[in-house]
């Protein structure tokens, strides 16, 4: 993974943080992923179960998260 600095020069608006960390957008985050009930300890269960089972799940972790605007459809 690019290091923060260098995530954020290429895309700007990114959000990170560490999974152990509850930043103030986090309730925000989790209730637009759209899973579960919404909220953000559904969110942080399964993601947590997720990355256990992919042998890479560490409190320390770093989380990126990236909005996308849809500007044209056909």
């Amino acid at each position: 993974m690019l290091p923060l600095k260098q995530l954020h020069q290429k895309y700007p608006s990114a959000s990170s943080w560490s999974f152990g960390d509850s930043p103030e957008l986090a309730d925000e985050l989790a209730r637009k992923e759209g899973e579960g009930d919404l909220s953000l300890s559904y969110w942080r269960k399964e993601h947590q179960n997720f990355f256990e089972r992919e042998g890479t799940y560490s409190e320390n972790m770093e989380l990126v998260f990236e909005e996308f605007e849809l500007i044209e459809t056909e």
